[in-house]
């Protein structure tokens, strides 16, 4: 009798542990199909936001029709523009005719040049690097191929090297163009 007890009881228990075991099954397959279900969703978001996000920068991409170009001594040189007042006047006039300006050598760092009109400015503090592009005293233009600290109005960086920089800027004076 003891026996039959113990095979009731291990039978009863092997019962119980399939159940759970089944229970268990179904709940993994449940959490996993919601977690593909959540990451479908997630990339569904993020191809959404690309998409939202590429449709709105469209119009400052580097190398897009739209937007305004750097040109030293008639080479383009791709920017990266900032997003500002000053910015978009210049692209306001460069939209009507291009901007040309001859730009000089100063200090052993920097080609500045005169826009011919005063802009916005909204100068700052600033430590500029090789390839920043900024505006000085509201009517000149300065390109760095070095470095300086003065209160400027950001307007860009050359979107090239170093070495690139130095090359296009560092050998006498040059030709600088806004177009758009």
């Amino acid at each position: 009798m003891k026996k039959l007890g113990r095979i009731v009881r291990i039978l009863v228990l092997a019962a119980v542990i399939t159940v759970v075991f089944a229970a268990c099954e179904n709940t993994a397959e449940s959490v996993h199909e919601e977690q593909t279900q959540e990451t479908q969703t997630q990339r569904e978001e993020t191809q959404e936001e690309q998409t939202i996000s590429v449709s709105m920068d469209e119009d400052y991409q580097i190398g897009d029709e739209s937007e305004m170009k750097l040109y030293i001594n008639d080479q383009e040189i791709p920017v990266i523009w900032e997003d500002n007042e000053t910015v978009s006047e210049l692209m306001e006039q460069a939209e009507v005719a291009d901007i040309t300006v001859q730009m000089s050598m100063y200090s052993d760092n920097e080609q500045v040049g005169p826009l011919g009109k005063d802009y916005t400015r909204d100068d700052k503090q600033t430590t500029t690097h090789n390839g920043d592009i900024v505006l000085y005293s509201g009517n000149q233009i300065v390109v760095f191929y070095g470095s300086n600290s003065w209160a400027y109005t950001r307007l860009g960086k050359m979107d090239i090297s170093q070495d690139e920089v130095n090359e296009l800027l560092s050998n006498g004076d040059v030709v600088l163009k806004l177009s758009y």
